[in-house]
């Protein structure tokens, strides 16, 4: 029989480095920004730079829009 393994994913923000443990499995922009490729801030920085506080997946995208935390 198979097995999927999933593995733990730590994933930290570009600006403070402030870390976000997550599984594989999971999708990591519910808890960080999405900047560029493998480059996250956490929802505090984004908010601080200025940087648009909306995760990856906005309307436009051909996605879904999804929402940043707190809101």
């Amino acid at each position: 029989m198979d097995r999927l393994h999933a593995t733990v994913v730590k994933t930290f923000c570009l600006r403070c480095r402030k870390s976000v443990e997550t599984m594989s499995t999971d999708d990591i922009e519910t808890h960080m920004v999405f900047i560029a490729h493998n480059l996250y801030y956490c929802p505090q920085c984004a908010d601080a730079t200025g940087h648009p506080g909306k995760l990856r997946g906005q309307v436009g995208d051909g996605v879904k829009k999804q929402t940043t935390l707190g809101e």
